[in-house]
């Protein structure tokens, strides 16, 4: 502006998204003039990069994620029974997730471990299609361990995804640069049911894998999975009035 001076006109603008639009690219172009508006000239434009990112606020009344999954194994007789359920189906960045874990082994195997891992998802759905998926967060505990046949088992684990546990994973959907200090794991794609996944560009979900291995050279696993929502909360009204 200092180029202009005082008679210089420039051009404010603001925006704010609630939800993924169609394009997954905007570009804005602003240029002081001396007056209102112009033919531009490259030496006199700059170019900003803008994040868009995704917010959500709290919503008591979703239901809580919830499976139940059986299994009957070879050479085995009854079968291994696995329910599991999250806290909420909501999430915030940096938020531990909260897995409830219950288990009934009617069969004849014991199960000897568990593993619980939080995995994004990305689809690609460009000009060709592609999907990836990557473990954000994980363990494995063989605590309560061995189930024998006719035993139970009930736990609580807890799972925090955070971008600084994943920086030297490749496929990973990010909100931003790693250089940013700012930056976090991808939130969830809100979609709508009316538009279509190819205009979205990339499509970000998220879901908590629980795998159960039974001992034995014939054993196998009980897998389930339980979708859920990572996003942002929604920024209080005097950050968004400090925007516009």
């Amino acid at each position: 502006m200092k180029k202009s001076g005082c008679s210089g006109f420039y051009n404010p603008f603001s925006t704010i998204a609630t939800l993924p639009s169609p394009e997954s690219v905007v570009s804005l172009q602003t240029a002081p003039t001396a007056e209102q508006p112009d033919t531009t000239d490259g030496h006199n434009t700059i170019r900003l990069a803008i994040r868009k990112l995704t917010y959500a606020p709290y919503e008591s009344s979703r239901p809580q994620p919830h499976v139940e999954v059986s299994r009957e194994f070879i050479m085995s007789s009854g079968m291994l029974h696995m329910e599991a359920s999250l806290d909420k189906e909501m999430y915030y960045h940096g938020e531990s997730i909260v897995v409830n874990v219950y288990v009934q082994n009617n069969s004849s195997k014991s199960v000897k471990k568990i593993k619980v891992a939080v995995v994004q998802i990305a689809d690609i759905c460009l000009f060709m299609t592609a999907s990836y998926q990557c473990d954000v967060a994980k363990l494995e505990s063989v605590e309560g361990f061995p189930i024998s046949p006719g035993g139970t088992l009930s736990k609580v684990y807890s799972l925090c995804p955070l971008l600084a546990n994943n920086r030297d994973k490749r496929g990973l959907a990010l909100d931003g640069k790693l250089k940013h200090e700012d930056t976090n794991l991808a939130s969830s794609t809100i979609l709508s049911e009316k538009e279509p996944r190819e205009n979205l560009g990339i499509i970000v979900q998220y879901r908590v894998k629980i795998r159960l291995t039974v001992s034995g050279a014939l054993g196998g696993e009980l897998c389930g999975e339980l979708p859920l929502i990572l996003t942002h909360p929604k920024p209080p009204a005097s950050s968004e009035e400090s925007i516009k």
